[in-house]
């Protein structure tokens, strides 16, 4: 059941991709799948074959403006691997929140346990990853 006032990131390991040598959390024998994170709740979309303007939220807003800072950062082709690792003080780093939905004071879902791999802490954490965007330059 999805409640549109409901926010929370995502995380997890990965069933198949190893980690990589600049991820050194603990918990996770994989690949954790965030990298960074992006506020993605409320966005406004005009969709006139969906009848005109429509909010929508998560991934799907999410992975399009990360992909927009690659474009506009104009490097994407030309960095390693790694490289927002190594340029984590160019992000602001989230250091509440995680991947339990809560609608109000209800909790609407907690599929995960209580460390770094579903609540933020400084520095890195599964659901936000190194952190959000302040610019162009950790891409």
């Amino acid at each position: 059941m999805e409640h549109p006032d409901a926010q929370a990131g995502a995380s997890g390991c990965s069933a198949w991709v190893p980690k990589p040598a600049w991820q050194h959390d603990a918990h996770c024998p994989m690949r954790t799948v965030a990298d960074v994170a992006a506020v993605a709740s409320g966005v406004p979309v005009y969709d006139q074959n969906a009848g005109g303007w429509l909010t929508v939220g998560g991934t799907s807003v999410a992975a399009p403006l990360i992909a927009a800072i690659y474009g506009l950062a104009g490097n994407a082709a030309h960095i390693p691997p790694g490289y927002l690792y190594r340029h984590a003080g160019s992000l602001f780093d989230v250091t509440v929140g995680g991947n339990v939905l809560h609608s109000g004071r209800q909790t609407v879902g907690n599929t995960c346990g209580g460390d770094y791999l579903c609540h933020a802490k400084p520095g890195y954490d599964a659901p936000t990853g190194l952190g959000t965007s302040d610019g162009t330059s950790a891409f």
